[in-house]
């Protein structure tokens, strides 16, 4: 220590000679600030002293923010439980979600050298020095071919094809079907993207050239062909969507369900979002599209929760300089090196430097309780009626858009993709049409009912046989009436139908997976669905093939029209036993040791917790089957937004409040009902039977002071006061 403090002392004392005034480097040695002479007895006196504050110096250094600094951020890898974090001295690290109320978990990853992260929707690849490597994630290690990278200066990838730049701005395509590279003729280029077959490529021109690779092994020629767009900088895929940014900023995209604009479904031009201006960055996921620009403002738009936005809305963030997002979390970090992470609403956000959320939202009175009946908003619109019965169309600004026929028997129909459902009264029958944004008739009043069956499909209801058909928004039929249930298809490639007693399946193109044949079935959900023969369910996969055959007793859903798997996960009764399955029909660990412990499950593993039900009470268990809440409730639901309702009677009264996932009560307790947990605002029902809405701290933030509150829709939320519905925004 004497050594170093020697050290420390003389060059202390040649800062001391050259400069006594300056202070400008004392957080990298604080003894510029000593001034001595150096006598004998001063120096053995500088010597105790240089000790004594190199102690301190090295304490206070490990514990400064600004000398133990995370490195700096090169670029951000979304996946599918957090991101990895690719730092600018090639080392890379993984951030994985645990919760929204802590911190990421951080993992430094064994592998240094690292010039580039990709990925695609099923593999991980790393530009490691001179070579590509193929990653599983969990554990994270290498798999299958290492392939030679060692002038690329970029990869893209898909689940079929790796493709490469070069440093003299060729390319090249390598496919994990075949294992052998295809020569295309493409030079001068400075940026790729590629989403399965489709491959795009920027030249340094500012040009645009697309070309659709082979699935399987090519047997034509392959062509590039150049797209109407130039002056492009960079191109993106962002959930099957292509997005440009061009050399002056300016966003555009093709195929987009949501392209920042008022339209109202994918097109095949590219369309410019023209609110927004010097965009550095795009990212997203499930229709939710978000844009970082160049002042670190970040944009959203598209569908988050339950909230949908056509035009970019500026997020009240810190100024940000790394955005990435998975389908339902956004991760980001901050111009000062300061992390933040959210669901896709933003209500809240953890701050990783304060260690707390942050709730940037309060909310706005749009509409006051005054119109007798009333749709939940949808695409900025609601559809309203008066007392007088007039019926038409607000939006969220307070401003009334043009009027409407009517509503189909008393129900409200909301917005949906760019259409609206509405009903006009002759003959003592409800016709059906619908009407685009503008008011305008797009489909005449001639059909018993209408509704979506996708984003470009509707099922429609004949008036002859009161049968349900499909067709497109042309009005062309794609499967004739039929069916006695609606067809509806969501985000899923198959649908649901029944003729006479039988269920049956077809594709968006009207043909039949799966004639009519079972004794009952359920819509598809994450590529699968149940089917019921001889009185026992088993699992179809989208070409109707038995996944696992019929064995199980029933399948809890939330109601009959609910998905049969959610998030790739069910809950089935087998032999009299509730169990957990996926969508292979495989038990989970946690379902297995939950049913050796008698414990019955009473819903799906979410958000790390599963529902258990034993000798009357409810609790909870993690992922593994292990007790996390021991069965204390009478009533409880399942966790959402990690947060769960819980009921306790206590001398005859029933009282809610709401639990954290150690099962720690979050806010205030009492409540005479707690509706549905949502991110932004929580219906609740207090002890005088007014309700308002909650926070996820568990305390109200609009007070209880309603008839009646509904769960969001877009982040409205619908009162009702002397039975008179307005409208509330949460901002």
């Amino acid at each position: 220590m004497a050594d170093i403090a020697d050290h420390f002392m003389f060059n202390s004392k040649k800062l001391i000679d050259s400069s006594h005034e300056s202070t400008t480097n004392c957080r990298l040695n604080p003894f510029i600030l000593m001034k001595v002479h150096p006598t004998s007895k001063g120096i053995d006196y500088m010597k105790k002293i240089a000790i004594l504050l190199l102690g301190l110096w090295i304490v206070w250094s490990l514990q400064s923010p600004t000398l133990a600094a995370e490195p700096t951020v090169k670029s951000m890898t979304p996946w599918y439980d957090g991101y990895f974090a690719l730092n600018r001295d090639g080392t890379l690290d993984r951030y994985t979600f645990t919760s929204i109320h802590q911190p990421l978990k951080r993992e430094r990853l064994p592998y240094s050298n690292i010039r580039q992260v990709d990925r695609n929707a099923s593999s991980f690849h790393l530009l490691q020095g001179d070579r590509l490597l193929d990653m599983k994630v969990d554990p994270f290690e290498p798999q299958g071919k290492v392939l030679p990278a060692m002038d690329v200066i970029k990869v893209a990838s898909s689940p079929l094809y790796k493709v490469t730049l070069h440093q003299d701005r060729t390319i090249k395509i390598y496919s994990d079907f075949t294992k052998e590279w295809i020569d295309l003729s493409m030079t001068d280029v400075s940026d790729i993207a590629i989403s399965m077959l489709d491959l795009f490529v920027v030249r340094t021109d500012g040009t645009l050239w697309s070309i659709e690779l082979p699935r399987w092994s090519p047997d034509t020629e392959l062509r590039f062909q150049k797209e109407s767009v130039d002056h492009v900088k960079t191109v993106h895929f962002v959930d099957k969507s292509i997005w440009l940014i061009k050399r002056d900023g300016t966003l555009w995209s093709k195929w987009a369900t949501y392209p920042g604009v008022n339209k109202t479904s994918p097109t095949n031009t590219f369309v410019h979002a023209s609110s927004l201006k010097e965009v550095v960055s795009i990212t997203g996921g499930s229709n939710r599209v978000l844009a970082l620009t160049s002042d670190g403002s970040v944009w959203q738009w598209g569908e988050a929760k339950e909230q949908i936005t056509r035009i970019p809305e500026r997020l009240k963030l810190p100024p940000i300089q790394q955005i990435a997002a998975t389908n339902d979390m956004t991760f980001a970090i901050t111009k000062n090196n300061n992390r933040l992470h959210w669901m896709s609403s933003l209500t809240p956000y953890y701050n990783e430097q304060k260690k707390t959320l942050v709730f940037p939202h309060l909310p706005t009175t749009l509409y006051s309780p005054q119109f007798m009946s009333g749709s939940m908003s949808s695409e900025g619109r609601m559809h309203v009626s008066t007392s007088r019965n007039d019926t038409y169309v607000v939006d969220m600004y307070g401003n009334k858009l043009f009027d409407t026929p009517g509503v189909c028997s008393g129900q409200y129909s909301a917005y949906q993709f760019g259409l609206l459902n509405v009903c006009t009264y002759k003959d003592n029958e409800f016709y059906a049409s619908m009407i685009d944004r503008n008011g305008k008739t797009v489909i005449p009043p001639r059909y018993a009912g209408l509704d979506f069956a996708s984003s470009s499909l509707i099922t429609f209801k004949l008036r002859q046989n009161r049968r349900w058909g499909l067709m497109d928004r042309a009005q062309r039929v794609r499967f004739e009436a039929s069916s006695s249930i609606p067809i509806w298809f969501g985000k899923e490639r198959v649908a649901l139908v029944k003729s006479e007693s039988r269920f049956g399946y077809i594709n968006q193109n009207g043909k039949w997976i799966v004639r009519p044949t079972y004794e009952n079935a359920y819509p598809f959900g994450n590529g699968h669905a149940f089917a019921k023969v001889k009185d026992k369910l088993g699992i179809l996969n989208e070409r109707g093939q038995w996944v696992v055959s019929p064995r199980y007793d029933y399948i809890v859903t939330d109601d009959y029209g609910s998905p049969s798997f959610k998030n790739g996960l069910a809950v089935v009764s087998l032999n009299g036993t509730v169990r957990i399955i996926d969508t292979k029909g495989r038990e989970l660990k946690a379902s297995v040791n939950l049913n050796k412990q008698k414990y019955q499950i009473a819903g799906p593993y979410q958000n790390g917790r599963i529902l258990v039900h034993k000798n009357g009470k409810f609790g909870y268990a993690d992922g593994s089957g292990k007790m996390i809440i021991s069965p204390r409730y009478d009533l409880a639901s399942d966790f959402s937004q990690y947060r769960a309702k819980v009921m306790i009677k206590s001398k005859g009264k029933e009282r809610w409040h709401m639990i954290n996932l150690q099962g720690r009560t979050v806010g205030n307790t009492g409540y005479a009902y707690i509706g549905e947990i949502q991110s932004a605002a929580t219906p609740f029902e207090d002890a005088t039977g007014k309700w308002g809405y909650l926070g996820l701290n568990g305390k109200p933030f609009v007070p209880a002071m309603y008839q009646y509150t509904l769960p969001l829709s877009e982040g409205v939320g619908m009162t009702v006061f002397e039975d008179r519905i307005g409208y509330l925004k949460i901002r």
